[in-house]
């Protein structure tokens, strides 16, 4: 009687942003719910084998994806956010050459926030639009 092995990894840690930019922040993020986002963050530890970091929006069933630098820094330039609906999924893959080992995956809800809250560092946060508002994603533990 023949056993059969796989060989066992423990998945990455989940990738993180660090920031998030609207380019051309409307005087009003209230007055306009839809923005164009450019969202930056790092895999934590440079893993030394190309990496592709993917995001994935609740509300559209085609994923974005990107390389990560050597240096485990990833950008996505333009992301279509609808402001407190959009729900953001993160996770990066790295190909060492022998089977894709996949991280685990980060989950944040795109939230508008007021004045003292788009300075609190529980929140990564655009700058403030002329009315004191600010885009933020609030990561969640799993899903929004």
């Amino acid at each position: 009687m023949g056993a059969g092995c796989n060989d066992v990894f423990f998945a990455e840690p989940a990738p993180h942003f660090r920031g998030i930019t609207v380019p051309l922040p409307p005087p009003s993020f209230a007055a306009q719910p839809q923005v164009a986002a450019e969202l930056e963050g790092n895999i934590g530890t440079p893993l030394g084998a190309p990496t592709i970091v993917s995001l994935w929006r609740d509300d559209d069933p085609v994923g974005l994806s990107v390389a990560a630098q050597d240096s485990g820094d990833f950008e996505f330039p333009e992301v279509e956010i609808t402001l407190d609906q959009t729900c953001i999924e993160l996770y990066f893959e790295v190909d060492d050459g022998a089977q894709a080992r996949p991280s685990q995956h980060a989950f944040y809800q795109v939230v508008t926030m007021s004045d003292e809250a788009c300075t609190d560092d529980a929140f990564i946060c655009s700058a403030v639009d002329l009315v004191g508002d600010c885009v933020c994603l609030d990561e969640r533990a799993s899903g929004c």
